[in-house]
Formats: C-alpha cells, structure tokens, sequence
C-alpha cells in the first residue's frame, strides 16, 4: 500500500510539473506565458564572441525567439554584379524610347548567387516586393569623343511589367565645346540610385546613342552594374 501511494504522488507531480505555466493568464500557451513585462535584476557577463544571437519577439505569436546573430554568415541572394570590360555588343530590337539593350555574356556576371539574372536575356527579374539599389556604369570607346552631337546619347535602365517596357531612369552623356570647332563628348555617365520594385518586374540596361553614326566604338567600350535589394 505504502509503494502504491508513492507512485500515484510521482504521477501527480510530474502531471502537474508537466503542465504550462502562466502569468496573469489562465490559458498558457507555452510552457512558461507571461501576460506582462518582465525584470530580470542579474545577468551573467558574456566572455569575448565572434557573434551572438538574439532573443526576439514574434510579432505573429508573442513568442520569444532566437535569431542569429551573424549576420555576416547570411548571404544576400537578391545581389548580382556584371562587368563587360572587353567591349560588347548592343541588340538592334529597341526596348522604349530608342534605348538599344546591352548584351552581357555569361562570363560577365561575377557575382549572381540567387540566379536572377539571365544573360540570354539580359534581364534581372526581381524576385519580391521591395526597394533595390541599382548601379550602372556605362562608357562608350574611350570615354571621350571630338565630334558635335545635336543630340547627346543616354544611358537607361529599363523595366518591364507584363509585356509594357518602361524606362525607370536615364542619364545623358556631357558635352563641352572647347573652341568654335572643337566639340568634346565626355562619353561615359552612371546611375545609382534606389527604386521600388515589385515581384516579377524584369530590370534591363541600355544605350540611347542620340547623333552618333555609328556603334563601332562598342568594341573598346564599358558596362557594369550592380543590383541588390536593401529594403522591404
């Protein structure tokens, strides 16, 4: 009788411990739910770390969770570099406004971990909702030409939504005319800046050459850019 007694204390003490426990609640949630703040008057020293995690609050749930805290393991898979240094090509189909797309090969693009750029299309399509930054660099033959333009050539970078091309930004290439006839082009130009972006939009970069005649400089010309979301 006595072994009996004692099992039936364990049981109703482990039942009991084994239970949720709540604060200013009668419905706990979890094994430990306070409805209310909390103060904590000692805490240990942390030694020394590479990194340490934090304890967060799910806005969904109210529960206490941990996140990692190195940051610096996470891997930004929106961000795509490419670099044509060697000279490139332009496709003749016009995308909006007389702007000519810039053709990056494969091997141009250094840096595209989440695979959002395509270089058979030439097309960075956006892979959510969200502000991104975007760098373009543009240089035409050496970056400098003598000649007088009645119209300057434009760097753009363009979106497509659906099937409607916009242009999203542009920048005109300077001149400067030194004497009655001489007319220099500074022939390069960039855009950095920030825009919002929706899931599926499709980003390309080109070339409005205005007045030139001819495209034949493309072969010791310059494009890069730089693409990444920094915001929700």
């Amino acid at each position: 009788m006595k072994n009996y007694f004692t099992l039936v204390f364990l049981f109703s003490f482990t039942l009991h411990f084994a239970q949720n426990v709540g604060i200013n609640t009668n419905t706990p949630a979890a094994t430990l739910d306070i409805n209310g703040n909390a103060m904590i008057k000692t805490v240990p020293n942390a030694a020394a770390a590479a990194h340490y995690d934090f304890m967060v609050s799910n806005p969904t749930t109210e529960e206490v969770q941990k996140l990692n805290g190195n940051f610096a393991s996470a891997t930004n898979t929106t961000i795509t570099k490419a670099a044509d240094t060697d000279g490139f090509s332009v496709l003749t189909l016009e995308l909006a406004s007389g702007y000519q797309e810039i053709d990056f090969a494969p091997g141009t693009v250094s840096i595209n971990p989440g695979n959002h750029f395509d270089a058979s299309t030439d097309t960075y399509t956006v892979p959510s909702d969200g502000i991104y930054e975007i760098f373009y660099y543009f240089r035409f033959g050496t970056g400098i030409q003598a000649s007088l333009l009645s119209t300057l050539p434009r760097i753009g970078i363009l979106k497509t939504t659906g099937v409607t091309t916009t242009l999203l930004d542009n920048k005109a290439f300077t001149g400067v005319n030194l004497a009655v006839a001489v007319n220099i082009t500074i022939s390069s130009s960039d855009i950095n800046s920030v825009y919002a972006l929706a899931a599926g939009d499709k980003i390309s970069f080109g070339f409005n050459k205005g007045s030139l005649v001819s495209l034949g400089l493309l072969g010791s010309s310059r494009a890069e850019f730089v693409i990444k979301k920094i915001s929700n």
